[in-house]
């Protein structure tokens, strides 16, 4: 009975296999490997060939993959055919395809084996490649099953208008093919191959006719359709959910920065001044003003804000050497950044001089003064001495140390 099922349903597959090329396989269509296996013939039961197919453009035919058998016996040409259905997907896949005669005799003078050709056609691809015919009495055939649909989950919907269900399917490898159609606010239709030897699942997509189905769920009547198998017909729910907008493109800051004095004595003023911009173009910001301290991590000073020219200014007392840098957090149409940091030297402060007074001679003089008291501004005559106190005041009350009178006295 099986036989005569195939045979019904791949009678025409045959017509269009005569004279076929070598392979070829045309870009966006398919491929058929080379076939590596004997057509086996089973005692009472027809043939079967195994091929190797990959295909990439959709196709709902359930007869897309033919085959012809032909065998030389006896000066006669003994013909061999059948059809099977296909999954296209990219990947290369492996279907039997069954195999029965043209004539009235499907076993007959074949039944010891020996050469034949397959001609076999998927799309627009073609395979003529000669093989070899094997003869037993095991019968291989697996057992005729139940056919059955499950839906699997609900329909989703991405779109209004695009969705798809998911099938648990138990069939005969006759079936080839699964037809679905939604009813609901608006009707959709789909349909999907299906190589029953390999295919358990299957994800059928489908295109609603009208304006689509609305965001949220409904329950809506499904038809599934299994060849001439089995038809299902159920309740299902559909959901549509709203799709997840692109993230926002977040526009960019730019800041610069420059402290001055960049040496400075400790305990006096900094100056930190800087820019920032937002895709270039000036713009009036909060940012933060941060400093590191040479060995340690960025923490933040004040919070200083731009005019509306984009201008950074603000000051802060020097303490440490360290870097300055200026931060813009971010907000949710910008992103965040930061400015390149700018290094400051910080030296002690000087010690405090001694109250001015007369002394009685160098030698009492330069045990306050090592290398002696001078005018602001004054140089050594002899050009050696140049780290010598500068006081006013204390030089004008010891004056007539200065033998060289060159604004120093008691140099050394």
């Amino acid at each position: 009975m099986r036989s005569l099922r195939v045979a019904a349903a791949f009678a025409l597959a045959a017509l269009g296999l005569v004279g076929l090329a070598p392979s070829a396989s045309a870009a966006d269509a398919a491929t058929i490997y080379p076939i590596t296996e004997p057509a086996g013939f089973y005692e009472g039961f027809g043939g079967e060939i195994t091929i190797d197919y990959a295909c990439t453009m959709p196709t709902t035919a359930k007869d897309a993959l033919g085959v012809r058998v032909l065998q030389d016996v006896t000066g006669a040409t003994l013909a061999f055919t059948g059809s099977s259905g296909v999954t296209c997907d990219g990947t290369r896949r492996t279907v039997v395809v069954d195999l029965t005669s043209d004539g009235n005799d499907p076993l007959g003078p074949q039944s010891k084996g020996g050469p034949a050709r397959a001609e076999v056609s998927l799309q627009e691809s073609r395979l003529d490649q000669a093989i070899s015919i094997v003869r037993t009495d095991v019968d291989p055939m697996p057992p005729v099953v139940t056919p059955s649909i499950v839906v699997d989950g609900d329909v989703v919907f991405t779109t209004a208008t695009q969705g798809s269900v998911t099938l648990d399917v138990q069939c005969n490898s006759w079936a080839s093919g699964v037809s679905v159609s939604v009813q609901g606010e608006d009707e959709a239709t789909g349909d999907a191959g299906i190589a029953c030897a390999q295919d358990r699942t299957v994800t059928v997509p489908l295109t609603a006719k009208g304006a689509g189905f609305r965001v949220g769920t409904q329950t809506v009547e499904l038809r599934a359709q299994l060849a001439d198998e089995v038809t299902l017909v159920t309740k299902v729910d559909l959901r549509r959910g709203t799709p997840v907008p692109p993230a926002p493109v977040k526009r960019t800051v730019s800041l610069t920065v420059d402290a001055s004095p960049e040496t400075v004595t400790q305990g006096k003023k900094i100056t930190i001044k800087g820019s920032v911009r937002r895709d270039g173009e000036k713009v009036k910001l909060k940012t933060a003003l941060e400093f590191r301290a040479d060995g340690g991590d960025y923490a933040k000073v004040k919070t200083v804000k731009s005019s509306s020219k984009g201008v950074l200014k603000t000051t802060v007392k020097a303490s440490r050497s360290g870097t300055f840098r200026y931060v813009y957090a971010g907000s949710s149409t910008t992103e965040a950044g930061a400015s390149p940091g700018d290094h400051i030297v910080v030296t002690p402060k000087p010690k405090p001089l001694p109250k001015p007074k007369a002394y009685k001679n160098c030698t009492a003089l330069v045990k306050v003064y090592p290398h002696g008291v001078g005018k602001p501004g004054a140089e050594d005559k002899g050009g050696d001495v140049t780290d010598f106190t500068r006081d006013k005041k204390t030089y004008a009350k010891n004056k007539k140390s200065d033998r060289d009178k060159d604004g120093i006295a008691c140099e050394r």
